[in-house]
């Protein structure tokens, strides 16, 4: 199965990004017919994918940090993106707190 890796891609936790329209293409990277329909997927616990309804998708981070990747496929052809999902800005501080007990 001919697979297409694109670069990795950073974004910060509170962030989304378009993707496509996709294309498939040859070895050679020449455009050609796809197979059938593209289909998209990410793993759903750090992006998820959202279908515009005009060709191109919706990337976005759920919350939790790490890497994922987005994968689409015509049936024949698989490109997958490598998403790397980091901390964004600052926004409070949190303060842990111990269990309550008596003063001596």
């Amino acid at each position: 199965m001919p697979q297409a890796t694109n670069v990795p891609f950073t974004i910060t936790d509170i962030q989304q990004f378009p993707i496509g329209p996709f294309v498939a293409v040859d070895r050679r990277g020449n455009p050609t017919p796809a197979a059938g329909p593209f289909t998209v997927k990410a793993d759903d616990v750090t992006l998820s994918v959202a279908d515009n309804g005009d060709g191109t998708h919706t990337v976005k981070a759920l919350g939790p940090l790490g890497l994922s990747q987005v994968i689409v496929t015509d049936g024949v052809g698989t490109g997958i993106l490598d998403v790397t999902v980091v901390g964004s800005v600052e926004a409070g501080i949190t303060i842990p707190t111990g269990s309550a007990v008596d003063q001596p």
